[in-house]
């Protein structure tokens, strides 16, 4: 199976075996997903890339490309805060369909620095390309079709609520593209390149803030900068999942927020609520998710060992602290105390521990549970 061919790089001894020696120590390490057709073969590598980034796009061979002459090398990071990671490919072509969109559970932004090939196509219904050297912003909650050359390309995939605090309408960024020529963008780019050299030898600690400083140069140059952006594009209005999932993620910590609340909030029947939530597992489940996220994010963080378990509970909506260790143990499979204690994120998804539940599906996981 894909699973047993597919390393977890931070579980590799070589990668250990760069960290420095604060960093190798105990289980102070950055969760990475790693894949090369180098160890497991074109077909293998295709698909266990197609099923990691699911949720963000559908993968395609170009014509008369065969699948035994793909390639690929793919390193990703989870830093609690965003996923950062380096893609290189042979070509394909990546649609996020309006299907996708809704569907996914994402609302983040993706950020690209192309350090080889190239790319054309449309972001919603406007026409895109990009080039070496060039840096490129895409809005997960729209549309997007591309097909790129053999490729290298560095990766970040960021919730919008920080790009919303530092930059204001996120949504803008769909398809801005910051030329290679720009000197904003070498700006950038040094630091990425910078941060994909460094990223195998730091522990979680220190990726934890290595991502909250790359957050705050992405949003800062991109605050400053011109980003040319087309005077008559029409500003879009997100779906129905988007804007209800963007609702319970805001009110999340009010343990009165409930179903029949949410439908009042947008004026629709409970059953128009439930049936756009029931690709996702209904809605009752979508805010129990969205609120073991955040506390587990809490507790991972440096500040959450100085909270009491109880009072995170009561800050993400539960009623008392032993519903809350019962919720988190069903979910997650550790108890609340171990994901503090562990100083990691590893356990962020549901059987992420479970040495049987395949790293592409984590890395699946990694995505969805990202947040400000």
């Amino acid at each position: 199976m894909l699973a047993a061919t597919i390393r977890d790089r931070a579980d590799e001894d070589t990668v250990r075996q760069n960290r420095p020696p604060e960093a190798a120590a105990g289980e102070d390490r950055v969760p990475t997903f790693m894949v090369s057709s180098a160890d497991v073969g074109g077909p293998a590598a295709l698909a266990s890339y197609r099923q990691a980034v699911d949720s963000v796009f559908a993968c395609i061979l170009p014509d008369r490309t065969s699948e035994a002459d793909y390639t690929c090398d793919i390193m990703a990071w989870h830093l609690g805060t965003l996923m950062f990671g380096s893609f290189r490919s042979s070509a394909l072509c990546f649609d996020r369909s309006a299907d996708r969109v809704a569907m996914s559970g994402m609302d983040h932004i993706l950020v690209q620095l192309y350090l080889e090939g190239r790319f054309t196509g449309r972001a919603d219904d406007r026409p895109i390309t990009v080039g070496s050297g060039d840096i490129c912003l895409f809005d997960m909650c729209a549309t997007l079709d591309t097909c790129a050359s053999d490729f290298h390309n560095l990766s970040f995939m960021v919730p919008r609520a920080f790009f919303d605090a530092g930059v204001g309408d996120a949504a803008a960024l769909h398809g801005v593209v910051l030329s290679a020529d720009r000197p904003q963008t070498a700006l950038l780019a040094d630091y990425i390149t910078a941060l994909a050299r460094r990223l195998p030898m730091l522990g979680a600690r220190d990726a934890e803030a290595a991502a909250s400083a790359t957050i705050l140069l992405l949003t800062t140059v991109l605050g400053t900068c011109d980003r040319s952006q087309p005077v008559d594009r029409p500003r879009r209005d997100p779906s129905p999942f988007r804007a209800i999932a963007l609702y319970i993620d805001r009110h999340a910590g009010d343990a009165a927020l409930e179903p029949g609340r949410i439908a009042a909030a947008f004026n629709i029947s409970r059953a128009t609520l439930y049936r756009i939530f029931e690709p996702v597992g209904g809605v009752s489940d979508y805010i129990r998710r969205r609120r073991l996220t955040g506390a587990a994010i809490d507790l991972a963080a440096i500040d959450g060992r100085r909270r009491k378990v109880a009072e995170i509970a009561y800050r993400w909506g539960f009623a008392n602290e032993a519903t809350f260790g019962r919720a988190f143990k069903a979910h997650f499979g550790i108890t609340p105390g171990m994901a503090r204690n562990q100083q990691q994120r590893t356990w962020l998804a549901k059987g992420c521990g479970d040495p049987d539940n395949a790293p592409e599906r984590r890395f699946d996981a990694w995505l969805k549970t990202l947040r400000k």
